[in-house]
């Protein structure tokens, strides 16, 4: 009776030890779900990093109030993209460290047509010989003075002029 008594409680012990370890192990379903989560959580919090800041948006509400505007912030490369700057350590998962931005496509990430960089202090427009970009000189002017029908502050240069 007594060996009996042990067997069946040695058989209830590991029925319950069996049923705790397969509670705890996740399944590799269960695993990809938790990397969805969290990637869809570093990606907010990436936007939330690139995002203009609330006081900015607020400084230029009335130039933002014109049709065909917006606010960037262009991040310095070779502080934030680790592929090129090998120094850094991986600080954004975004492609080109948010140092890029496309105005087609409404995205910092590298790669899908940007339009604007900002590596070193520079900033850059048309670039990698895939794309052709202008900037204009407005001069120190405040944003709010800028509207798409603002008068030009400088000369423009007409295709064709020998300078």
């Amino acid at each position: 009776m007594k060996k009996m008594f042990m067997t069946i409680l040695s058989l209830a012990l590991l029925a319950t030890l069996s049923i705790t370890l397969r509670a705890q192990s996740a399944s590799r379903e269960d695993v990809l779900k938790d990397i969805a989560a969290k990637r869809a959580e570093l990606q907010r919090l990436e936007d939330q990093f690139l995002a203009p800041a609330d006081e900015d948006r607020a400084a230029y509400k009335g130039f933002l109030a014109q049709p065909d505007t917006g606010l960037i912030r262009l991040l310095p490369r070779e502080v934030y993209e680790s592929e090129v700057y090998k120094k850094n350590q991986k600080t954004l998962t975004i492609r080109g460290g948010g140092a890029y931005y496309s105005f087609a496509r409404l995205t910092h990430e590298y790669g899908y047509g940007s339009d604007l960089s900002l590596d070193s202090g520079y900033l850059s427009v048309g670039f990698a010989g895939a794309s052709y970009g202008m900037m204009i000189d407005l001069g120190d002017v405040s944003l709010d003075e800028i509207s798409t029908d603002c008068p030009s502050r400088t000369t423009a240069i007409r295709y064709g002029d020998a300078h």
